[in-house]
């Protein structure tokens, strides 16, 4: 209701996270984009575990589970989205057609979405082709996350105000909801609702405050 959240705990070691994305058991994965390491992350000490190298060089930054339960991510070097074997590594989709796409979100209907950094534009992704389409403009600068919940609204998170958003995914606009309290937020993701606890919006935090999680519970939104 506010945006604002509180910390969980450090990760455990010295890493660059991109992208947070909960499969259906309620296990929260992340990229680490300086090792190209897909790891696991406890969400009740914050602690990291590595699972596997993605097995090509990439810049992965951004990850999304689909209802089939099929990892997804985005390769911002080469600005192509991705399938990850959550054991094994990565085969590449296609190409985007745009340059540093962030914040993959898929809603209830697997229709994807992301950021376009270069333009802060909400654009769809076709997760056969990997092609994307613009929808518009976000009316922030920074934002480099994104989440639904079980609502179907659209989250953000403006890295460069630290600023919790809605995002209307019919305009691209966002909405400010308030802020977080933490710096240069790159990832945020929605607990399933079959995990036995509140629904919550696990924050990863990579910034002036240091490495770590936080969990903002948002059940009492109407």
């Amino acid at each position: 209701t506010t945006g604002a959240a509180t910390a969980v705990g450090g990760l455990g070691f010295n890493a660059e996270m991109r992208g947070l994305a909960f499969s259906a058991n309620g296990t929260l994965f992340a990229a680490d984009v300086n090792t190209d390491t897909l790891y696991t992350i406890n969400t009740t000490t914050g602690a990291a575990s590595a699972v596997g190298a993605f097995g090509i060089p990439t810049n992965m930054f951004s990850l999304a589970f689909n209802s089939s339960g099929t990892l997804y991510g985005v390769d911002v070097d080469a600005n192509e989205l991705v399938t990850i074997d959550t054991t094994t590594g990565a085969a590449v989709i296609g190409n985007l057609g745009f340059g540093t796409v962030a914040g993959l979100a898929f809603d209830s209907n697997d229709n994807l979405f992301g950021v376009d950094r270069a333009s802060d534009r909400l654009i769809s992704i076709n997760d056969g082709t990997g092609a994307g389409t613009a929808i518009g403009a976000l009316g922030f600068i920074g934002v480099s996350a994104l989440a639904f919940d079980s609502n179907d609204t659209l989250f953000g998170v403006d890295a460069n105000t630290d600023l919790l958003l809605t995002v209307d995914t019919v305009t691209g606009a966002g909405t400010a909801i308030g802020p977080t309290g933490f710096n240069d937020l790159q990832g945020i993701s929605f607990q399933p609702d079959a995990v036995p606890e509140p629904s919550a919006l696990i924050v990863l935090v990579l910034g002036l405050t240091g490495l770590g999680l936080m969990r903002r519970n948002l059940a009492a939104r109407g």
